[in-house]
């Protein structure tokens, strides 16, 4: 029967891209994975000072990282959670959006192999899971750090160039793309040598292909705007402002990484250190099936398309170079470019069984590949939340009103610090100083104006400080010498300036910093700095602290070895006064924090954490011998026991001081 002429035609239903459908099921299915195995709270290293500046609308450390960080601010502030909290839930958001990400990038990579995009979309799905369920992937997802925006942009970023590429469209939204994702972070650099090889391999160098390129720099540049937020908001002087960028040379020193240069290739043997670390990670990480398939993959992608092959391949040997060089224990997530091109061979695996051996194989293989995958890095990424929280609360709680705090130990507590201090409020009152930094003009400016009491009773150490560190500061050479030698004397006037009307507290890695005169006693966490011997009693103040909440990991061996050094520095302590009961309750609290691990239970740690993880278990190995008369026998020893010594000896070397640290080794 016709149909009236006034009645209009029904409108074609709308049908997804399998593509769009594929990457909604892995987004759904990451999200829930993720949200079973984050962190609610605060984590070890940089989590609470970027935590802190998102929060507060700061400056982040270099290379500041605005994108993220204004991102971060608006979640901190409108969702009405503790933003620590939202922080953490954005980043999962984030992550899972990454997988989602993935499934379009591998998609495209095997646009023209596999022409089926049903079929090609399964493969795409399979590799997107298992590449996102890998321990470095999956560890990005763990708190607020900045790798959870960076693995989003750079998957974004290379599918849109696979498609740029393909047919010639979407090139602006490259550049864009591309010059956001190096506002997040500066490794999106070792995507440039792939994608160069791979533009030249697939179109040649003709004028016409070269001729296109300039086009893309305005898109480029306007993706780069979001660095202007730095000098912008530095006018403003926000309680955080690392590097003062509000300046040209404090912009450029920041934007680059200028102070952290230094940590690259500065040792032949970092390399090789962390080279395998990585490598004996790998095939655990990949359920080792997952490696072998990628191999076949990447030989598949050398026959099939020599171009993709190898931005493949230059991918994962720009990642393999930087991270091989860079001398830092927290070396994971400069591995995620090489992890990201396992999973681009891993789809042209998956995409070659479907060729020989149809899509059954797919769908029986690759979904016992993402279990096997997912089995295998379960465990880790499920051990217990970081106990960095417990840690700062169990130093600044039991410390008297107006109290200054001097610490190095960023990574363990001291970040987190930041944020518990300037977003929650807590403990507002005592003025907490990272030793590290106090060399650095742009600190002294921010400490100046939450202390401008201790700035004004120092500012002669302080011009000595800006006087030693110009060359650097304007980027010329460093002078060690006469920094280390303005800094012991900044610390040393800020030490005496403060005991004048307040009690003043050094944790154990700033002592050996300190001048001989300077007498301290073991309290709680850290050590009070006294001006007499008369005896100082430990106060009522319990850790809440368990080895059973520790991650068994570098970071938590050393949470473990910090509460029973402390422990054991007051047994000391107590037995240079002939406090024999009380260096035995000493004694058997140390021992309490003591995880009971061994090296062969723990998986290879990286360069500089492998050292670090076996001086801590040296020492709880020392300290399961040790008894009342093991004590006795060392309060002579005259050497200094640092953190990471792995003895049990003790800070003190005279057997009648009344308190540790009065003699020190070099």
């Amino acid at each position: 029967m016709p149909r009236p002429a006034d009645v209009p035609a029904p409108m074609p239903r709308r049908r997804f891209a399998p593509r769009a459908i594929a990457g909604g099921v892995v987004f759904a299915l990451t999200l829930a994975v993720y949200l079973a195995t984050f962190s609610p709270g605060l984590d070890y290293v940089d989590h609470g000072e970027l935590s802190a500046v998102a929060s507060t609308l700061g400056i982040a450390h270099p290379t500041g990282y605005p994108t993220l960080m204004l991102l971060g601010h608006v979640v901190a502030k409108w969702v009405p959670v503790r933003p620590v909290l939202a922080l953490n839930l954005f980043v999962v958001l984030l992550m899972a959006g990454s997988a989602a990400t993935l499934v379009l990038l591998f998609d495209e990579l095997l646009a023209s192999r596999t022409p089926s995009p049903v079929k090609r979309s399964l493969v795409a799905a399979c590799a997107a899971l298992a590449t996102a369920f890998s321990g470095t992937w999956w560890d990005q997802a763990d708190h607020f750090e900045v790798y959870s925006l960076h693995v989003l942009l750079m998957a974004l970023v290379v599918f849109l160039f696979l498609r740029w590429t393909r047919t010639g469209r979407g090139g602006a939204a490259f550049a864009f793309a591309a010059g956001l994702s190096f506002t997040n972070h500066m490794t999106t650099v070792l995507l440039a040598p792939g994608l160069l090889a791979c533009w030249i391999a697939t179109r040649g160098i003709s004028k016409a292909s070269v001729l296109r390129l300039p086009a893309l720099a305005p898109w480029f540049l306007l993706g780069l705007t979001p660095y202007l937020y730095l000098p912008l908001r530095s006018v403003a002087e926000p309680r955080f402002d690392w590097d003062d960028p509000e300046t040209y040379r404090g912009l450029l020193n920041h934007v680059t990484g200028h102070e952290y240069q230094s940590w690259l290739y500065r040792d032949p043997g970092v390399f090789q250190l962390q080279s395998e670390f990585f490598f004996s990670r790998l095939p655990v990480e990949t359920g080792y099936a997952g490696l072998l398939l990628a191999v076949a993959g990447l030989v598949w992608l050398v026959a099939r398309a020599p171009g993709h092959a190898l931005l493949v391949a230059l991918l994962f040997a720009a990642s393999i170079a930087l991270a091989g060089g860079y001398g830092i224990p927290d070396i994971h997530p400069y591995y995620l470019t090489a992890v990201l091109a396992v999973g681009m061979s891993l789809s042209a695996g998956l995409s070659w069984m479907l060729s020989r051996f149809g899509v059954r194989s797919v769908v029986v293989l690759g979904g016992a590949l993402v279990a096997l995958v997912l089995g295998s890095n379960f465990r880790e990424q499920r051990q217990p939340s970081a106990p960095v929280e417990t840690l700062a609360r169990d130093v600044l709680e039991p410390l008297p009103p107006r109290a200054l705090m001097l610490s190095g130990q960023w990574d363990q507590w001291l970040s987190a610090s930041l944020y518990l201090q300037e977003v929650e409020g807590l403990r507002r009152d005592v003025t907490v100083a990272s030793t590290q930094a106090l060399w650095r003009p742009w600190y002294l400016d921010e400490l100046s104006r939450r202390a401008p009491w201790l700035a004004a009773r120092v500012s002669a150490e302080i011009e000595g400080v800006r006087r030693a560190t110009a060359s650097f500061e304007r980027g010329g050479p460093r002078d060690d010498r006469a920094i280390d030698a303005a800094h012991r004397s900044l610390l040393e006037a800020i030490v005496a300036a403060a005991l004048r009307d307040r009690a003043v507290f050094v944790t154990r890695d700033v002592i050996a910093d300190l001048p001989e005169r300077i007498r301290t006693i073991p309290e709680g966490l850290a050590f009070r700095v006294v001006t007499d011997t008369a005896y100082v009693p430990q106060p009522p103040a319990p850790w809440r602290f368990s080895p059973t909440s520790a991650r068994r990991d570098m970071y938590g061996a050393i949470t473990c070895e910090l509460y029973a050094r402390s422990a054991l520095d007051r047994a000391y302590y107590e037995l240079s006064l002939g406090r024999e009961s009380a260096a035995e309750r000493s004694l058997e609290i140390a021992r309490g924090f003591d995880p009971g691990w061994r090296a062969e239970g723990l998986l290879p740690p990286p360069w500089g954490a492998r050292a670090m993880l076996a001086k801590s278990l040296a020492f709880f190995d020392a300290l399961r011998e040790l008894d009342l008369e093991g004590l006795r026998r060392n309060l002579p020893d005259t050497g200094l026991a640092p953190l990471d010594s792995g003895t049990v000896a003790p800070l003190n070397a005279n057997p009648g001081a009344v308190s540790p640290g009065t003699r020190r080794t070099p």
